[in-house]
């Protein structure tokens, strides 16, 4: 069992995020390498820290006292670095997704197995309090059996068509780069298998989205015959809509993303359906906090790993749960081009790939 662990950083933004957490706010983690292929970035990082810098993350991983390695780099890079940091024994924590395709999934999945040391992919809507106050209430019985839920995103465009997530073959799409954050939201709070889903999407609107979806609607329907689903599109330029809601046989929970407000509804339904007696009960109202916090604790996240690894307590986010998310986010990009309703295999099949 580790008693500290000592992070080399890959991917250090000139010494913020991730490193500064591992440096300066972790308990029993200090940063001790860090690496980026922008030499000047690294430096920087390097001086305000005290430790070695690399440019080059195998020599890093080989050379530096290091036993624990977060990889903070572009979605298409992650099975590389966490494959080379597993198979050396060392323990990962890697930004969303593990990985743009199954392929490349299935891969990392098969080291992780065999290895002693842990990896956690960065689903931190796990430690963000607007997504765990709902989680929480749900836990408690507020909703009754769920029934559906949904989470909307609707934004104004990225602007740089340089970067990586507009390339379909380095971010897998915006399905997979940043709507996997929503996908495991919902299947964290309906609680049951995804057994088939569609995906529609218009023609692509931007000319820099390189196979990129830029407008989509997700439909999940789960084993329990609840039904999930996601609205996104990153080509609205007015008001931006960032919201989630989940609807029970007893309750409700609406969360306003954008304004950090929750609303908590209670509800009647009868032997026929009709629903009844619907009521506001409260609203929770988060606009004073800062939205890191809130809506997505990287640190939390990495802070709850880095214990649970000391503590030798299994991880808040099993490895296999967050491939499952991955898995349905392929589908999902698989269906919007096909036009194709896609069937996803029982979890313990999914399991069995690797």
């Amino acid at each position: 069992m580790e008693k500290i662990l000592k992070a080399g950083v890959i991917g250090s933004k000139r010494g913020g995020g991730k490193c500064y957490y591992c440096a300066e706010l972790i308990p029993n983690c200090t940063l001790k390498a860090v690496c980026d292929i922008n030499e000047e970035a690294v430096k920087e990082a390097s001086q305000r820290y005290n430790v070695p810098w690399f440019t080059d993350y195998k020599e890093m991983i080989d050379k530096a006292d290091i036993n624990f390695v977060v990889i903070s780099t572009p979605d298409y890079l992650h099975v590389e670095h966490a494959i080379y940091a597993l198979k050396a024994g060392m323990h990962v924590y890697c930004e969303k997704p593990m990985a743009v395709n199954l392929q490349d999934a299935l891969k990392l999945m098969k080291v992780a197995k065999e290895s002693k040391a842990r990896i956690q992919i960065g689903y931190e809507l796990h430690t963000s309090e607007l997504y765990t106050r709902a989680k929480k209430a749900i836990d408690e019985g507020w909703c009754g059996e769920i029934l559906f839920a949904y989470h909307n995103y609707i934004r104004p465009p990225w602007t740089d068509p340089n970067h990586f997530k507009m390339k379909k073959e380095k971010s897998g799409g915006l399905i997979v780069h940043d709507g996997c954050h929503y996908v495991d939201f919902l299947r964290w709070v309906v609680e049951s298998h995804v057994i088939e889903l569609s995906c529609y999407a218009p023609p692509i609107r931007a000319r820099y989205y390189d196979g990129v979806l830029d407008n989509f609607r997700l439909n999940m329907r789960h084993e329990n015959g609840a039904v999930s689903g996601m609205v996104w599109s990153h080509l609205f330029g007015g008001r931006q809509m960032f919201e989630y809601c989940i609807i029970g046989t007893e309750g409700a929970i609406y969360c306003d993303l954008q304004h950090r407000k929750i609303q908590f509804i209670k509800h009647k339904v009868d032997q026929e359906g009709k629903v009844y007696d619907l009521k506001l009960m409260f609203e929770e109202d988060y606009s004073f906090r800062d939205w890191m916090d809130l809506g997505h604790n990287i640190f939390a996240c990495m802070k709850d790993f880095v214990e649970r690894i000391i503590k030798d307590e299994p991880q808040l986010i099993p490895l296999e749960e967050s491939f499952i998310t991955e898995y349905i986010c392929y589908a999902a990009e698989e269906s919007a081009v096909s036009k194709k309703t896609i069937k996803i295999p029982p979890k313990h099949k999914l399991l069995a790939l690797f």
